[in-house]
């Protein structure tokens, strides 16, 4: 879940996807949030919303978010349509009702078996997998894995040395890059524009895999000195061939020694402490999460 607020929502970010509730007040109406609540309530004290985000959809400028004790696991946007914002001096204050403790998490508990949640199963030798519930608001990319307070390590090529630490020095370097002038087109779902173009890094070091073993990963570059970084979506691999689209961008011409690496494919899971969520379906099937 990521946590998406402007300069005029009163709240505080703590830790790793926890928010800390300010006691600070504001002149506007008071809305209330409990776990047990309903969304289609009113979002009185006698019967309030079950979720934050469907409070900051109707809150107005001024208005004071009352937070009843317990854990809300969601993703809440105070900044786009999606949500209302404060103005300077009639801010919207997110704060606990009457002292009761408050956790807005950004971690959804996994119970096999639970609010649609799969059974662990073996997927190959040391990977396990077990299917998430839909409802899970996820984006590929966007998401961190923790057990037993370790958080793992998303799976990628080549690997990086821990779960926090993946700059230019651990990527791969193209050893030659081909690009395709004439392949200007859509690549849905991610744009249905005429923006994007088919490109080809070799890397000698690439592993051997059967062809199109990486179709569907991502890929992230960093073509015109390193200075941008961009993602494409690979298309095909052969030999150390690995073909992408990608959106082009001012000075992101594509050429040897640029620093690259993929992700979001089964294929890139091949270590201790390694996860990897197929939001897209790209491995098998949709919201999988694999361990090893």
């Amino acid at each position: 879940m990521r946590f998406i607020a402007n300069a005029f929502v009163k709240w505080d970010l703590i830790g790793l996807g926890v928010l800390r509730l300010l006691t600070g007040s504001a002149g506007g109406a008071d809305l209330f949030v409990s776990p047990d609540g309903d969304d289609a309530s009113p979002g009185t004290i006698a019967a309030p919303f079950a979720t934050v985000q469907r409070a900051a959809e109707t809150a107005q400028p001024g208005d004071t978010l009352f937070l009843r004790g317990g854990t809300y696991r969601e993703r809440v946007d105070f900044s786009s349509g999606e949500g209302n914002s404060g103005t300077p001096g009639n801010e919207i204050v997110v704060k606990p009702y009457a002292g009761e403790p408050v956790t807005l998490s950004a971690f959804e508990v996994v119970v096999p078996g639970q609010n649609g949640t799969g059974a662990w199963s073996q997927h190959a030798g040391a990977i396990w997998k077990i299917r998430l519930p839909d409802q899970w608001t996820r984006i590929a990319g966007d998401n961190l894995v923790r057990v037993n307070g370790i958080v793992k390590q998303e799976a990628r090529w080549p690997n990086a040395m821990d779960a926090f630490n993946f700059d230019y020095r651990q990527m791969a370097s193209s050893d030659s890059a081909t690009f395709d002038e004439d392949s200007a087109g859509p690549q849905l779902p991610y744009s249905a524009g005429n923006d994007f173009y088919t490109a080809t890094y070799t890397d000698n070091d690439f592993p051997v895999v059967p062809e199109g073993t990486w179709a569907g990963a991502c890929i992230d570059l960093a073509p015109g000195g390193g200075g941008r970084a961009l993602t494409g979506i690979v298309t095909n691999n052969h030999g150390a061939a690995i073909e992408f689209r990608y959106r082009v961008e001012t000075n992101t011409d594509l050429g040897a020694g640029q620093p690259f690496y993929l992700w979001n494919n089964l294929a890139a899971l091949d270590g201790p402490d390694e996860a990897f969520l197929d939001v897209e379906g790209v491995s098998g099937p949709v919201n999988t999460l694999y361990l090893w």
